[in-house]
């Protein structure tokens, strides 16, 4: 039996994902969905640019980099002590060789302690050995000022950017 009353519903976290073969014709798609959920839960303009650009860069890189017929993305708003958090998540099967590759580069971005000291080091490199900048990940953290993270299990990478935001009434208020 539960204690909720019918005028009462159980709050759900609010949140979209979706499950795609992955391929360039999905990435405005996807950065579309993103933006928009975006633009439904976060009055921070700066935020919203963020969340889009990570959507780009992340999508990017599973039409690059993904293996087999499956990847997903997801874009969250989730509670937390500090308020409300936006969470971006990517997941895909890549290569052993790739897997290693991107974790070296995302344990970079994500230990970084001066992010955008980290990110001119990338660009440095990407005019060292031009035909694949590999910027983006970097860049999440420089210029976004997102959080980065990443797991590893098996041949499955996710990926995770995450900020918090100001709750509506406190932008309001500012």
């Amino acid at each position: 039996m539960s204690s909720l009353s019918p005028m009462q519903p159980e709050r759900l976290r609010r949140f979209v994902s979706v499950e795609f073969s992955p391929s360039s014709g999905c990435l405005g798609s996807i950065v579309s969905m993103v933006t928009d959920f975006c633009r439904n839960v976060v009055d921070e303009p700066q935020t919203r640019f963020a969340f889009q650009l990570a959507a780009y860069e992340l999508t990017e890189n599973l039409v690059k980099y993904a293996t087999g017929e499956k990847t997903r993305v997801s874009i969250s708003i989730e509670g937390s002590v500090r308020g409300p958090v936006l969470v971006l998540t990517t997941v895909n099967d890549s290569t052993p060789e790739r897997l290693e590759d991107v974790r070296k580069r995302l344990e970079a971005a994500e230990t970084a302690t001066d992010p955008i000291q980290h990110f001119d080091q990338l660009i440095q490199e990407s005019i060292a050995t031009p035909g694949e900048s590999r910027l983006g990940l970097g860049r999440l953290r420089a210029e976004g000022e997102l959080l980065v993270s990443h797991s590893i299990q098996g041949r499955t990478l996710t990926i995770q950017v995450s900020k918090t935001v100001r709750r509506r009434e406190e932008v309001t208020r500012s």
